[in-house]
Parts: C-alpha cells; structure tokens; sequence
C-alpha cells in the first residue's frame, strides 16, 4: 500500500477543514465528506487516509448518538493507522473510544482506552492537541468517579499542552475555553472560590461574543453555578433562564451531556421541577436509541425524584422499569464492548507482528540470514553515540573472504553462495549486545565491538576466524580463509562511523595484499579524518 500524506494534497487539507468546521453542528454532512474522501483514499490506495476517514465517519456517528456504527468505524480506523504509522490519529482514536464507553458507563474500557492513548503521547510527546484531548477527558473521567484531586492534576496537565498550541486562529482555540469551563466547575466542586475565580477571569477573556450555542449553553451554566455559589440569587436567575434557553436550541444536546447533568444538579437543588421536566424532554428526544444506556439510567434517576415529590406512584413505578432496563442493556452494552476489545487488540497485534515481520525483512539479507548494510547503518551510528555518552570503546572489524572470485569461477555461484552461509552462520554464534554481525556486501562482513578492551576484541576476531575455518572444514565446502581489519578507539565528538569503517577496510585490504588469512588491528588516540589506505595507527 502507498502511504501518502495528505498535508501534500490541498483536497484532503480542504476536506478536513470543512469537516471540522461542521463536525458538531451538521453530523449527516461529516459523513458524506468522510465518505468520499475515504473512496478517493482507497482509489489511491492511501491508507493513512483511509484510517481518517474511517475515524471521521464514527466521529460523526457518535454525534448521532449511533455508538454500534461508531466504534466499527473507530476499529476500523485504528488497524489503518497503525499500519500508516499515523501515532497521532490512532491516539485520537483512543480518546473517542474513551469518551464513547465514559457515555455508556463501562469506566473501566474507557480508563484503558485513555491509558493506550496516554502511552501513545509519551512516546510523541509533540502531540500537544492529542495531549490537551487525553488529559481532560481522563480528568473528566476521574471526577465522574470521585476522585477531584486526581482530575485536578490532569487538568493541569491538559492545560500544558493546551497552552502550547493556543492562537487567536488555531483550529484547536476551542480547546482552551473548554478546559477553564471544566476546571471553574471542579473548584467550585472543591469548594476553592479564589481558584474558580481565577479560571472564570481566564474563560472571560477567552470567550467574547460566541454565537455556538452549545458553547453558549455551557458558559451560561458555569456562571450559574459560580453566581449561585457565592450567593447572588437575582444574578443566578438571570443565567438560569439564559441557559435554559440555550439548550432547547441545541440540536444535538448529548455533546453537551455532562454540563447538562451539573445543570439539572442544579434546578433539583432548587426544586424547579418543572424546568428540570423541560430539560429531560429535549434531552430524552436526542436520546430515542438504547446506545447510551448509562445517560438514560442518569436521565431517569432524575424522572424517578420528580415523581417521589410530586407522590406520583404509578409515574415513579413506570421510570423504575425503565431504568432497570436501562441497567441491563448497559450490562449487555459493557459484554459486547469487552468483545470488541479483545478483538481490536488481537486486530492490532496481528498488524504489529505484521509490521515487524517487514521491518525484519527489510533489515536481513536475503542469502544469509543475517542483519544486512542497511541495518548495519543504522546500528552502527546509533552504537558510536551510546559510546561516545558512556566514553566506552568503540571498534567496527571488516572481514572479507579472501580470493572469493577463483571460488566461484571454479567451484560455481552455488559453492560461493554455501561459502557466505557458512560464514555468517559461524559470525551468528557469538553475538551478544557487545558483538554484532552484519553483512556489508559481497563476500564482505562487518562486525561491531563495544565497550570492548584491545585484547577483548583480539580473542574474540581470532575465535571468529577459528569458527569459520572449523565450519567450513565439516561442511566440506571448499576451502577459504579470512582477511579482517579492526579498527578501535575512544570516539570524541567529532568522530564519525565512517572514521572507524575507513581505517579497518585500510587495515583488512592490507592483510589482503600481504596473502590474506591475517587479522590486523589498528588504533589512535584521536582522529578525525579517514585514511584511505597505507599504514594506521600500529601494526598488532
């Protein structure tokens, strides 16, 4: 499959655009967007694109209150990401299916799915609007479990990353306000008012005249409930009703579902029953499928209170069973979420062992079976610098079979290609973390030496040739013999693996020269610039 990125293709930059423009006011329309945007995807055999438009598409079914279709897609967005190497809208996906199972009231999966996504973030901890999502939802998590302190602690997180991406004209603004809106509301919780004071003068200056109504809804109820906590009764009613009017504008009121609840919480703290009748009402219309049967057992919690005060029992009896089958559909709901779990690990392992099966592929060479140049590249860089930090020895062997072409001219291609296998098997036998073999091409071999002393990797060069020579005697092969060169040294800051590469290939081509069938050791105190052949450092 061909992964191209989309920030390369101004359809994909447009589309998304307009998806996140309408993603919360015009669901029905995300899903016509996502939907061709993931047929040109796959006509163009793009998989990143596929996995994000699979995720917009359970985004915009989320918002419809459809969670069945919604977690499909998210699945199958992650097996697509993943295999694109797209860490950032794979945690993204993580954080939507946190917030989905929070909805359904299985805390415990949306406590792990925010854990993947946590452990997605410190691996990339560039992802700041990854970071500011993750956090707050898992804080929002934790205050819905009664645990504040611990939600307080990753509010504060969220707002790190938050403020890190925050401009007038980010897409991700909104992020900022949200946040204050969540943390006013956890102080005045804890009964903090300097703090929520100092949050609501940070909202204020980020909001100024918003025309969302969602948005508005919400900062009404926050100043509600902060009016109502410092006692201006006139100033509480006045927002009450400002909020309440906000809501019944909502089109898709479950998006604000848990400011609703802090809402309710409030007019059944003042027993306006009647208001609180109207706000279960517009949210009950939303909510006419059995997806989110954690909201609706908490919706008809509410119902059953109404009815015990007005001592209404045959009201009360009805809001029972209801929530006794919202309870049971949730129980089946949490089953078949354990279900989906379990097979969207085993979906994603079997495209990690997929991806590094390949990655293996791409780093072994072919005939023998051991790491190949490319490897050896980028092993040998990453060596010199662990090295350099821990001021241990850094040394790289080039060994070559000494008069390979007569070999082949004279035995054939296929005695040559059994020469090689050999070899690298013998190589093989001894590697550890402080040895490392490679083939570097031809009928030439590298080897690593680290944190190694000058007689260490002596023995060691000797013993490797002795395993050869003895291999190739059982395996009645023809006979051959090695040359090597080693070069070793402390390396400073100016070294490059190419100083160390140069100096034993001068060194092996050497022994070479002299017949071949020799080890020849070389090293300096300090170098810089590679020699290109003659005498390095002193003859072992």
């Amino acid at each position: 499959m061909t992964d191209k990125s989309f920030s390369d293709n101004s359809w994909y930059d447009q589309t998304i655009s307009d998806i996140r423009t309408i993603r919360f006011s015009n669901p029905e329309k995300v899903l016509s967007l996502a939907r061709g945007m993931m047929a040109r995807a796959e006509s163009e055999r793009n998989t990143g694109m596929i996995g994000l438009a699979q995720f917009w598409i359970g985004d915009a079914y989320f918002t419809l209150m459809d969670s069945e279709n919604s977690i499909v897609h998210i699945h199958e967005a992650m097996k697509s990401l993943n295999d694109a190497g797209d860490y950032n809208h794979l945690g993204q996906c993580y954080n939507l299916l946190g917030i989905i199972f929070t909805h359904q009231g299985d805390n415990s999966s949306a406590f792990q799915s925010y854990i993947k996504g946590i452990s997605i973030l410190r691996d990339h901890p560039e992802y700041n609007h990854l970071g500011a999502m993750l956090y707050e939802n898992y804080a929002e998590l934790c205050e819905r479990t009664g645990n504040p302190l611990d939600a307080r602690k990753m509010y504060l997180r969220s707002l790190i990353y938050c403020e890190r991406l925050h401009t007038k004209d980010s897409p991700y603004s909104g992020l900022l306000p949200v946040l204050y809106r969540e943390m006013v509301l956890l102080e005045i919780c804890l009964g903090n008012e300097g703090e929520a004071r100092e949050y609501l003068r940070r909202l204020n200056r980020e909001i100024v005249d918003s025309k969302e109504e969602k948005e508005c809804f919400e900062q009404y109820v926050v100043l509600l409930l902060f009016s109502a906590f410092k006692g201006r009764k006139e100033r509480a009613e006045f927002y009450e009703k400002q909020a309440l009017d906000s809501y019944l504008k909502l089109e898709y009121p479950i998006d604000a579902f848990w400011t609703t609840i802090s809402f309710l919480n409030h007019l059944e703290s003042e027993e306006k029953y009647s208001e609180m009748k109207t706000v279960l009402d517009h949210m009950d219309h939303g909510l006419d499928r059995d997806d989110f049967p954690d909201f609706q057992a908490r919706l008809t919690g509410y119902r059953i209170r109404m009815a015990e005060f007005y001592g209404n029992r045959e009201e009360e009896l009805i809001q029972c069973r209801r929530y006794r089958h919202f309870m049971t559909e949730r129980t089946r709901i949490q089953n078949h979420t354990l279900n989906f779990l379990m097979e969207m690990q085993k979906s994603l392992d079997q495209s990690e062992e997929q991806n590094i099966l390949l990655e293996k592929r791409a780093n072994t060479d072919a005939l023998t079976g051991i790491p190949n140049r490319a490897h050896y590249n980028e092993t040998a860089d990453r060596l010199l610098q662990q090295c350099l930090q821990k001021q241990e020895i850094f040394a790289i062997e080039m060994m070559d079979v000494d008069h390979f072409k007569q070999i082949n001219d004279t035995f054939g291609h296929r005695a040559g290609d059994l020469v090689l296998k050999v070899v690298a098997d013998s190589l093989r036998k001894p590697v550890s973390d402080r040895v490392q073999v490679f083939r570097y091409g031809g009928d030439e071999f590298t080897i690593l030496y680290i944190g190694m002393a000058e007689e260490e990797i002596r023995k060691t060069a000797e013993k490797l040739r002795s395993d050869i020579y003895s291999s190739l005697e059982s395996s009645k092969l023809p006979e051959a013999t090695v040359s090597q060169g080693v070069c070793y040294a402390l390396p400073t800051k100016l070294n490059r693996v190419w100083d160390f590469a140069s100096q034993a290939d001068a060194a092996m081509y050497q022994m070479k020269r002299s017949g071949g069938d020799q080890i020849r050791i070389v090293t300096k105190e300090t170098f810089v610039l590679p020699s290109y052949g003659g005498e390095s450092g002193e003859d072992e």
